[in-house]
């Protein structure tokens, strides 16, 4: 992938949509109240170039219990199916007032950041040189993806988990965001795709890995 994203690298979702087209879904730890055995948490969900936000029902296992990066997979359809209780937020430039800026900024921001890496040269040759020693590379069964580690606290404060997927010109780019860690995974996004797709691939598996 890396030739393919040296030239299509995005700086942001921002742009037309005729070249872009993004899904996210944000959930905070913050909400304003329980409600019989659930709890309010508010939600962000971006379509394309609309953006909605409002508080969604989590059952108090989600809301307050030790979750996963497995959970995601059932997390994102929560938030699709309780779409009817958000209510229209912006368009897709989200205003710098709203709380939900900062995140989708940072990780957008750490989304490019790291496609940038994958397409320079010090880092897909590296990359090429670890083929010999981690055959998984360049294995087709093999989902392989991305970890961005740092001091993410103060950029996701009472961030429950944000995953975002980026299509452009044959790409799929996924971003999830989850304890302190930003994954990003590349896959291909040719042919018809989903105009709404709640689906996000299973990365909690543990396996080998190598520093870059």
């Amino acid at each position: 992938f890396a030739e393919r994203i040296e030239v299509i690298l995005p700086n942001s979702t921002r742009a037309s949509p005729t070249a872009m087209y993004a899904q996210t879904y944000l959930v905070k730890t913050t909400g304003s109240e329980c409600q019989g055995d659930k709890a309010l948490r508010e939600a962000f969900f971006q379509c394309g170039d609309y953006c909605y936000s409002g508080e969604i029902e989590l059952d108090f296992q989600h809301a307050f219990g030790e979750i996963t990066l497995r959970d995601i997979q059932t997390l994102v359809p929560l938030v699709q199916c309780q779409q009817e209780r958000l209510s229209f937020l912006c368009n897709s430039n989200i205003p710098a007032s709203s709380m939900f800026f900062d995140p989708i900024k940072q990780i957008e921001q750490a989304r490019d950041f790291v496609l940038a890496e994958i397409a320079s040269r010090p880092i897909s040759s590296k990359i090429a040189k670890l083929k010999d020693k981690h055959r998984w590379i360049d294995d087709d069964e093999t989902r392989v993806y991305f970890e961005l580690v740092g001091d993410t606290s103060s950029l996701f404060n009472d961030i429950l988990f944000i995953a975002s997927r980026l299509y452009s010109k044959g790409l799929a780019y996924i971003s999830i965001y989850f304890e302190g860690v930003i994954y990003v995974l590349l896959e291909d996004g040719t042919g018809d795709q989903p105009l709404l797709d709640i689906y996000f691939p299973d990365i909690s598996g543990s396996g080998e890995g190598a520093t870059l």
